[in-house]
């Protein structure tokens, strides 16, 4: 631990002592101060003691608040908290000409960040008279701006605390400690000396720690790349806690924002390798990670805002799925499954936005022959819904929005009835209290419309950074200045290249480079950041009695060389720092397994009485994969739709079904269309068109409205017309059916299926079409899998004598029948075959044996073409057909 310059140091046997004699510790950051208190408790319970006084400990920020705190009845300035802050800041940047072309809010941090900076090293004078560039000029402006509004409301800001504690303890309003150690503060700011001056001039005596004394046994190690890095600074310290239980374990990590959730993960894995499995009981990791995660990214809060944002009126596909498969909402667990139905519901409708009404009918179970799908979430729903309609165009104090959110998640009966873990308790007190911070709003904000309260919400909960406090743990994962004031028993320091340390200056935009330059401002030129990282790596060697700095040699297609600071240390290969050879839970698993073999290639058989789910799908998918077949139809395996923008493909093609369908309705046959005038022919294909979007609409109403709808209604005219137009060119007709639903009896099973049309032939023979839009051809009917067998299966199950089946293939620019036919049927594009009742006769062996196959349970897993057939399967993470051919070849045919 280093002490500020020019103050009086302490060993740390004498820091302990002025401690227990009720002396008062300072500290740079949070951290360090906890670390003094765990440090303290240790040494008190070390000589025995089973109670002592709690030492004062506190980090200065958390001083500087308590000491105005103890004025606030004395009629002190008002105390802008950082959200009020943040707010005026933007008021005054979205006022200024330049806010058109900035992000504001990005822009007003920035300008606080500046701010804080010219009263911490004095350079508010300076800036006045310094030549500045547009942005350094644009920020001083602002900082007027700013400066008049915080003064029209009586108020000070963080920035200005210290500064205005150092003139009241001046002027004796402040009673100070009668002794102050200063921990951490090896480069005070000129605003920090000043306090600290007034300190001592109140008559407070002040010192500092001595820093650590200890030289630590040093080694460099390379590693090939980050991931194995990680990978052995796991391992290292699950060696070194094996070996001490009570050993302090540093990790230090120059990115430690990049590389979080990595370091979480492998270290989870590595410290306890079954955590998290069912009937694993939840003991806390040994290690922790200084840097918490935005509020926003845990599932807690993430629920929150998805309930929230159901107050205007609808909500994104997407977050409505996660929300109603959270756990934070009233009946979760009750519902589970029906609501997990009903996202499942939601993405086959293909909307990407959802209306609360439409959401509250269908969890109501409305026109589903199940009844409801959810009653309890429905119910609450239709509550949260009228709470929106009460506050839908109404411009809001932001203390009466926080009311509001905070009624609309108790609607939704968030956090859930489930008791919350000690880390969910944490987060939703941290929510609590931010939708709280609102109130503070309303002294620096009008009245805000609810898209506006919400916006500001979600910027909060994304830029709170959050971490539940935890037991004390012995590995700590810091980043660089966290980890600068402690000290460790082992000390690992990695990501240590040329790249990366020392680190690149960063100056501040806002300020001029000379004057950040002048004043040594952390981050502004090459050269203080030089000096920096060589006092942070000397401190390195003092930190601990081991050290080992790391880095990789190469991340992507980078070469990476170490640092020059530390290219002197000696290089020592990974495996004589004694890591820990812990393998994963999988590898202890598989090391002990009996592997046993035996081949299940059939399932119960389909009961003979119950009609098959799914159609003709049935056959086409036995005929590419009878595992797939057994999975689909069988098991009721499906992958989540994929909604996208507009239409897709497929329910195009539904529409242009329902036109064609309507138009032959009206003409009923070829002679009806011959006979119909170009006008009277014109007008039905738009009613058509028209009543076919409508009806869709009530389903789709997000995408066919407007301008949108009217694109698609005139395709549908002008796409069915071209066909009629080739329909002209046959012989006589007459239409039997369309969109017909009929019941076949094939291969043993029993099936519902809808034909798109059957014509009748002047002889009574029937002629059956299936409307497509996309490729097809006839050979798809053909060999013993067939991919297409739907028509095949239509032509041997129908009951009335079939002479033709084709593909009326509807598509721009390739528009034609494509089929076979007996040899006296002419249709134009349609082949006659030679043997007609030969072909019946195949079809109804192939389609026959299909359909026994099914019936009987045959689920083996056999790709008609690998990996051809595979390539738009959504069932390779259940038949696993990867890790079989990675076990050995397939059948070459399927190859």
């Amino acid at each position: 631990m280093g002490g500020a310059a020019g103050l009086p140091s302490l060993s740390r046997q004498a820091l302990w002592e002025r401690l227990e004699a009720g002396g008062m510790a300072l500290t740079i950051n949070r951290r360090l101060a906890r670390f003094l208190k765990n440090e303290y408790d240790r040494r008190q319970w070390g000589r025995g003691l089973m109670l002592w006084p709690t030492p004062e400990i506190l980090p200065l920020s958390a001083w500087l608040e308590r000491a105005y705190g103890e004025l606030l009845l004395e009629g002190v300035p008002l105390l802008l908290s950082p959200l009020q802050e943040q707010v005026l800041w933007e008021r005054v940047i979205s006022e200024s000409e330049a806010s058109p072309l900035l992000d504001v809010a990005s822009t007003a941090a920035l300008a606080r960040e500046a701010w804080q900076l010219a009263h911490a090293y004095r350079l508010w004078e300076p800036l006045q008279g310094q030549p500045l560039h547009e942005d350094g000029r644009a920020f001083l402006g602002w900082a007027r701006r700013y400066r008049e509004l915080a003064e029209s409301l009586g108020a000070l800001d963080v920035a200005q605390l210290p500064d205005r504690l150092a003139t009241w303890i001046r002027q004796g309003r402040i009673a100070v400690p009668r002794q102050v150690l200063l921990c951490g503060f090896e480069e005070p700011t000129p605003q920090e000396r000043a306090l600290f001056t007034a300190l001592e001039a109140a008559g407070c005596a002040l010192a500092a720690p001595s820093p650590p004394d200890q030289a630590a046994r040093a080694a460099r190690v390379v590693f090939s790349g980050p991931e194995d890095e990680v990978e052995a600074v796991a391992r290292w310290a699950r060696a070194r806690l094996g070996a001490d239980p009570e050993a302090r374990i540093g990790v230090v990590v120059l990115d430690l924002a990049r590389l979080r959730r990595q370091l979480e993960r492998v270290f989870a894995q590595v410290m306890r390798p079954g955590a998290g499995l069912p009937g694993i009981p939840s003991t806390p990791l040994p290690f922790n990670i200084s840097l918490g995660e935005p509020l926003s990214a845990y599932p807690l809060v993430d629920s929150a805002i998805a309930v929230l944002e159901l107050l205007q009126g609808e909500a994104d596909l997407g977050r409505l799925g996660s929300l109603l498969r959270s756990p934070f909402i009233a009946a979760a667990e009750a519902e589970q499954g029906p609501r997990a139905a009903l996202d499942a519901a939601l993405r086959r409708r293909g909307e990407l936005r959802v209306e609360l009404r439409q959401l509250c009918r269908l969890a109501g179970g409305a026109g589903t022959r199940a009844g409801p799908r959810a009653p309890l979430l429905a119910q609450r729903i239709e509550a949260l819904g009228a709470l929106a309609r009460a506050n839908a165009g109404i411009a809001r104090a932001p203390s009466r929005w926080a009311e509001v959110f905070f009624a609309a998640l108790s609607t939704l009966g968030f956090p859930g009835s489930r008791s919350l873990t000690s880390e969910e308790y944490q987060v939703h007190e941290k929510w609590r209290e931010l939708l709280a911070s609102l109130a503070a709003l309303d002294a620096v904000t009008p009245p805000l419309s609810l898209a506006a309260a919400l916006a500001r919400v979600k910027a909060l909960a994304a830029g709170t950074l959050f971490q539940p406090e935890s037991p004390e743990v012995p590995v700590q994962i810091l980043g660089m200045l966290e980890a600068a004031p402690l000290v460790f028993d082992h000390l690992w320091v990695m990501g240590l290249t040329d790249e990366a340390w020392p680190p690149s200056p960063r100056p501040h935009p806002f300020l001029p480079f000379s004057l950040q330059a002048k004043v040594e401002l952390p981050h502004s030129c090459a050269e203080r950041e030089l000096a920096f990282a060589r006092r942070m790596t000397a401190g390195w060697f003092r930190a601990a009695k081991e050290l080992v700095l790391s880095h990789p040699q190469r991340e992507g297609d980078r070469d990476l060389a170490p640092s020059p600071l530390i290219a002197g240390v000696p290089a020592v290969d990974a495996s004589r720092l004694g890591l820990a050879l812990i393998p994963s839970y999988a590898e202890v698993i598989h090391a002990s397994a009996r592997i046993e073999r035996f081949e299940d290639l059939t399932g119960p058989p389909h009961p003979p009485e119950q009609p098959v789910q799914g159609g003709t799908r049935v056959f086409r998918d036995q005929a590419a994969c009878p595992f797939r077949a057994f999975a689909v139809h069988r098991l009721g395996s499906r992958a989540l739709d994929a909604p996208e923008v507009g239409l897709s493909p497929a329910e195009r093609g539904r529409l242009l079904h329902v036109v064609l369908a309507r138009v032959w309705q009206a003409l009923g046959s070829h002679r009806g269309l011959i006979e119909t005038g170009p006008e009277a022919l014109s007008a039905l294909l738009r009613a058509a068109a028209e009543q076919a979007v409508e009806a869709a609409a009530r389903e789709r109403p997000q995408t066919l409205r407007g301008r949108y709808a009217d694109l698609e209604k005139a395709r549908l005219a002008r796409l069915a017309g071209a066909w009629l137009e080739v329909e002209r060119r046959r012989g006589d007709f007459r239409v039997e059916a369309v969109e017909a639903q009929r019941e076949l009896a094939v291969g043993g099973l029993c099936l519902r299926v809808i034909l798109d049309r059957v014509d009748q032939l002047p002889d009574g023979r029937r002629a059956i079409l299936d409307y497509k839009t996309g490729e097809t051809h006839p050979g798809q009917w053909d060999g013993e899998r067939p991919e297409e067998p739907q028509l095949p299966l239509y032509a041997v199950g129908l009951e009335a004598p079939v002479a033709a089946v084709a593909f009326a293939r509807v598509r721009p620019g390739n528009m034609g029948f494509r089929g076979v036919a007996a040899g006296d049927v002419h249709i134009p594009g349609v082949e006659v075959h030679p043997d007609w009742q030969g072909l019946l006769a195949h079809w109804r062996r192939t389609v026959g044996t299909l359909g026994q196959a099914f019936a009987a349970g045959v689920a083996r897993v056999d790709p008609k073409r690998y990996p051809a057939t595979c390539g738009h399967c959504d069932q390779a993470p259940l038949c696993r057909i990867h890790e079989r051919v990675g076990l050995g070849p397939m059948e070459p045919e399927e190859e």
